[in-house]
């Protein structure tokens, strides 16, 4: 039997720089929830002018397509900035978002979980004795969000990210949320660069948290290491078995693909490996019938 129907997205620069014909490739995908990220008239959705953010609607609603996401880089700061420095940072971009986000009436405004470069952590609870500020920063800023009538999602990054394992994600949002309905959006294959390699076991770990998840492929070394970028069918992880115990949990709606990172040979397209990964996940798994 057929679950709940899942809405498929992609992160709006995939589908090319040409943002009036990027909407246009989505549609034609049969992806009418959007996730918009970068790539807008040049520039990346936290810059975007309030004339800019209007058209942007317009050109959506010409379309009958939908906001879910506005991916910021919000939050993407290295914790060794200080707290001053990292809030002040923070709640430009923010201000910025919100501004942004008042306009385009997006479900969820993506934040990014912090970064920090002094070497490895022994988990998030040794980030947290170091920075016993960053949980109330983020607290707060999920506070606003939510404030604002939008649902704060965290995501964790690729490379220095604080949070590298379901243990650190689950930690995380118990920690930062302020009752602003925090919730996490699992990037796969980040985590993977940060040390874990993806199982289905993580899916049970993450279940107090999750709300979200973004999808790539990825092929691994002879370490075990990401090595090069992949659709989803080529992946080295088990993405089958990763996203049906995802979908089971009932606890995601919409899921995201995200380009690839790993070496990419010349002819490396995007918007076709795209292609290819929606196809996969409609071909495997009913949930996402276009």
């Amino acid at each position: 039997m057929i679950g709940t129907p899942l809405k498929l997205t992609m992160l709006n620069s995939m589908a090319g720089s040409d943002f009036p014909a990027a909407l246009d490739r989505q549609r034609a995908l049969g992806m009418s929830w959007l996730d918009l990220k970068d790539q807008i008239f040049g520039t990346r959705l936290e810059l975007l002018s309030d004339e800019q953010a209007k058209t942007v609607r317009e050109l959506v609603s010409e379309r009958a397509l939908s906001i879910y996401c506005l991916s910021s880089g919000l939050g993407n700061y290295p914790l060794e900035m200080g707290e001053s420095a990292w809030r002040a940072e923070a709640n430009s971009c923010l201000d910025r978002v919100l501004a942004v986000a008042r306009i385009l009436q997006p479900t969820v405004v993506r934040l990014l979980c912090a970064r920090t470069h002094e070497g490895s952590p022994q988990g998030l609870g040794d980030i947290l004795r170091r920075y016993p500020w960053m949980a109330a920063a983020y607290a707060d800023l999920s506070k606003r969000i939510a404030d604002a009538g939008f649902r704060p999602l965290a995501e964790n990054e690729a490379h220095h990210c604080v949070v590298a394992t379901p243990r650190d994600a689950v930690d995380f949002i118990a920690a930062c949320d302020a009752d602003a309905d925090l919730g996490f959006i699992w990037d796969v294959q980040n985590m993977w660069q940060v040390g874990t390699f993806p199982t289905v076991a993580d899916v049970g770990l993450l279940m107090p948290v999750l709300a979200g998840l973004h999808l790539k492929g990825g092929v691994a070394d002879e370490h075990g290491r990401l090595a090069r970028a992949s659709n989803l069918q080529s992946a080295t992880w088990p993405v089958r078995e990763i996203v049906r115990a995802v979908i089971d949990t009932g606890l995601v709606d919409v899921v995201c693909l995200n380009p690839s990172h790993g070496a990419k040979e010349a002819d490396f397209d995007v918007f076709a490996v795209a292609v290819q990964d929606a196809t996969f996940l409609r071909s495997n798994f009913p949930e996402f019938a276009a």
